[in-house]
């Protein structure tokens, strides 16, 4: 996020079969974190700033996920992770990203992955800036 305003989603399938809601979310966390790093290295590309000083902030709606991507801890069920993964961990150590936990409700990009209540959707859709009047929606 950037002014108050998300800089940067994605949706698509995972290409890689999770074992469990944890795995996917991280995997999730590792697309994320990928995109980080391009927008940081765009933003330095562009000259606007010399370095981007402050870590890259990327919210994740699981604190397992979190947890893992924060601690050097394994598990039976993380021992097959594909070690591309490791990145995130990686650039968190390095300082470069801090992940954040944000529930659901908040999530921003929500409207464009999964149904919700038109009150839901509605503040959503106002917050991603997308539609001034919700009017319409009504």
């Amino acid at each position: 996020m950037m002014a108050g305003g998300a800089i940067s989603w994605k949706i698509m399938k995972q290409k890689n079969v999770a074992t469990s809601t944890m795995m996917a979310e991280y995997m999730a966390c590792y697309e994320a974190t990928s995109q980080a790093v391009w927008i940081g290295k765009f933003i330095e590309g562009m000259r606007v700033l010399h370095i981007v000083t402050n870590p890259l902030k990327i919210f994740c709606d699981s604190t397992a996920a979190i947890f893992y991507s924060k601690n050097n801890k394994r598990s039976s069920g993380t021992k097959h992770m594909h070690i591309k993964y490791k990145l995130v961990r990686e650039k968190i150590n390095q300082g470069f990203r801090n992940i954040s936990y944000i529930d659901t409700e908040s999530m921003l990009a929500d409207p464009l992955n999964k149904p919700l209540p038109v009150m839901s959707f509605k503040k959503h859709v106002e917050n991603m800036g997308l539609i001034s009047n919700l009017d319409m929606l009504s």
